[in-house]
């Protein structure tokens, strides 16, 4: 009697990538990142044909075009089982500079996962040097209060003089340079994206107009 067996051949565009990938302390796409050398973590899906995480791999480039460049840094195969925080360690990053990153694993039988989807991030500004901006502040606006306190010490009462100030609405206009043409129909800015830097003591809320001005 002859007996049938079957058997599937390992096929790595078939089996699941990592998924989850994040920067930091759970960052997704973060903007604004805060560290020069980030932190990378990553899961096993659940649909994935492999149990275990042997070895990873990691890259990074500067262009999300071309992530096989990997021009900042490229891991190579790494024997270990650490999807979590695993240390940024190619050319150093700069204020400002979006880069894109992706993962792959080797599973228990030392087979290859496919890439994880691409994923980024974009960092802030890293240096005191790097703020040139200027503090924007109101005259003083402070009410004088006077109030009787207990003294923790002596337990005897005194009076504290001491001002208390109300939230403060400052505003401030900048224009950009557009690049325009007199023939065209429509004005269309150069700038693409922006973003804004901003910092306050304690706490603010800001609120953005933008206004398109047209050259006649």
């Amino acid at each position: 009697m002859i007996s049938a067996c079957s058997f599937t051949t390992f096929n790595s565009d078939n089996n699941e990538a990592p998924i989850a990938l994040e920067v930091g302390e759970g960052f997704v796409n973060p903007i604004g990142y805060y560290e020069q050398a980030p932190r990378f973590s990553w899961k096993i899906s659940p649909d994935a044909s492999y149990q275990f995480q042997q070895a990873y791999q990691i890259q990074v480039t500067s262009n999300g075009d071309n992530i096989a460049d990997a021009d900042l840094w490229d891991s190579q195969k790494q024997v270990s089982a650490e999807n979590a925080w695993i240390k940024y360690q190619g050319k150093p990053l700069s204020s400002r500079e979006k880069v894109f990153w992706r993962v792959r694993v080797w599973d228990e039988q030392d087979q290859i996962s496919r890439w994880s989807q691409l994923a980024s991030l974009e960092l802030s500004l890293l240096s005191n040097d790097d703020w040139q901006g200027q503090w924007i502040r109101h005259p003083e606006t402070g009410d004088t209060v006077t109030f009787d306190v207990i003294d923790n010490k002596t337990k005897k009462t005194k009076t504290v003089t001491n001002k208390v100030y109300r939230p403060q609405y400052l505003r401030r206009s900048f224009t950009t340079e557009n690049n325009t043409s007199l023939e065209a129909e429509q004005t269309k800015p150069s700038i693409k994206q922006a973003r804004l830097y901003i910092t306050a003591k304690v706490f603010l809320r800001l609120i953005l107009t933008v206004k398109r001005y047209r050259k006649m």
